[in-house]
């Protein structure tokens, strides 16, 4: 929750860019406050509300791979009834696994903003308005298994397992792979070959059973 309201899915970076003036742990239930499914408890992440007065922040990061990060959060002055608070932020990133088809894997590229709203109409009246947008367009991070099939069919000499990339050459981890399955495969197929003497060899000995007490009797 963030300020008392339910976030279903943090697709964006809503918590990049709040300021958060405290982290309430409840614990449950709490269905009487948050509504159900708070069984358990609830986390609540309250912001920081505009103060009214001019100040402000700025953060920046660097990594490898390019990572750039920025964030700029900016308190406006009271303008009457009205307090304002504004921060956004940056996030850059290139890929860390190449990819054949188009931009590397694991690269980010992401946007957001948060504008924050105080009014005091009268003395014991207090309104506060949010709003936050994210704009995201990056690739996914690569995550396939070491197999002959999926990811590895399209791109058999590399696969990636986590961060580091393993390459791997003809004839060597997907060529034992193959044989392995080839083998079972041909396991399969002998002990279905077997199956099918030994249910006849009962079949028959049935059928000579059969004969030898009709000839008795």
């Amino acid at each position: 929750y963030v300020d008392g309201v339910y976030v279903g899915k943090n697709m964006g970076a809503l918590f990049d860019v709040i300021d958060i003036a405290r982290l309430e742990a409840l614990r449950g239930p709490q269905g009487t406050l948050f509504g159900r499914n708070t069984e358990a408890g609830a986390i609540n992440f309250v912001t920081r509300k505009p103060s009214g007065v001019f100040g402000g922040t700025v953060g920046v990061e660097v990594g490898n791979f390019a990572r750039q990060v920025g964030r700029v959060s900016v308190d406006m002055p009271k303008m009457g009834i009205l307090s304002a608070s504004v921060a956004m932020r940056s996030e850059k990133q290139d890929g860390f696994v190449a990819n054949p088809n188009g931009a590397a894997w694991g690269g980010k590229d992401r946007q957001a903003g948060r504008l924050a709203l105080r009014l005091e109409p009268v003395k014991d009246l207090t309104l506060d308005y949010a709003y936050d947008k994210t704009k995201i367009d990056e690739t996914p991070p690569a995550g396939t298994l070491l197999s002959s099939y999926g990811y590895g069919s399209l791109y058999p000499l590399t696969t990636q397992i986590g961060v580091s990339a393993i390459t791997v050459s003809n004839g060597s981890a997907l060529a034992k792979i193959d044989k392995a399955i080839a083998g079972v495969s041909s396991l399969r197929g002998d002990l279905g070959a077997k199956q099918n003497r030994f249910e006849s060899t009962i079949a028959n000995l049935s059928a000579a059973t059969e004969n030898l007490a009709a000839s008795e009797s």
